[in-house]
């Protein structure tokens, strides 16, 4: 599956679980809260079908496995679509499966994007893909088919959001949320989201001369950890030496 989710508490007990092809359901409990004062989450695992019959099958499943009432839900997937097709692909290319077929699935849990929740206006991908044509020219695509989902209970707990580089040809995202013992919840004002968290190049940057010419330019003047040349320098190669001239 390209999307999973690890628990890492040994305090957690599974109360109960199910899975299918592409989807797994948990429901965990603990003896102190988990997040904020439950003490009870479910959590769900999508790696989203691209046939309609599929998804149907998942949102039966949703039906039938549903946690007590006031139990938070977390939905992390990779739904192979894109809530937003203004926002969520760089090409502004349409997936073979539509939104609604997945917001349809996942409607009885009442869930939120998390990322969209916190930056309503950004353009993110998770997905990146390079074709090449053949007369040698390439085409890149991308697009933020991974996300987090989570009940409304969750958000004044809901802190950050990050989107990493894995091995996978997918970018794992995650969510953080404040320490749930924490005597004053998370405000908006509080200054919580920290001013250096994982980040990321958009591929759209690349076709965008003035970037390429300002990166180029701005480079140069940082140490760099082996020699390099200035003629037929790839833009690739002059970031890679810049994310590492960065590194601590």
């Amino acid at each position: 599956m390209d999307d999973a989710y690890i628990q890492h508490d040994p305090s957690m007990a599974l109360v109960s679980h199910a899975l299918g092809l592409r989807w797994t359901y948990a429901l965990l409990t603990r003896t102190t809260p988990i997040l904020g004062t439950a003490y009870t989450i479910a959590v769900w695992s999508i790696h989203g079908p691209f046939d309609i019959v599929s998804w149907e099958d998942i949102a039966a499943e949703m039906r039938t496995h549903v946690p007590p009432p006031g139990t938070p839900i977390l939905i992390g997937a990779d739904w192979n679509s894109i809530p937003d097709p203004l926002l969520d692909p760089l090409t502004g290319s349409p997936t073979a499966i539509p939104w609604s077929t997945p917001a349809a699935a996942i409607a009885p849990t009442a869930t939120v994007d998390l990322f969209r929740l916190l930056r309503p206006d950004d353009v993110s991908w998770t997905f990146a893909r390079t074709t090449t044509r053949p007369d040698g020219s390439s085409h890149v695509s991308a697009r933020r088919l991974d996300s987090i989902w989570g009940s409304p209970d969750l958000l004044p707990l809901f802190q950050d959001t990050s989107v990493v580089s894995t091995s996978s040809d997918h970018r794992a995202v995650g969510v953080s949320f404040a320490n749930p013992f924490s005597a004053t919840p998370l405000t908006a004002a509080s200054g919580a989201i920290t001013p250096y968290r994982p980040w990321s190049l958009h591929p759209g940057l690349w076709n965008e001369p003035l970037f390429i010419s300002a990166l180029d330019h701005f480079a140069p003047t940082l140490p760099l950890p082996r020699p390099r040349s200035t003629v037929n320098r790839e833009p690739d190669t002059t970031w890679t030496a810049l994310e590492q001239s960065r590194t601590p």
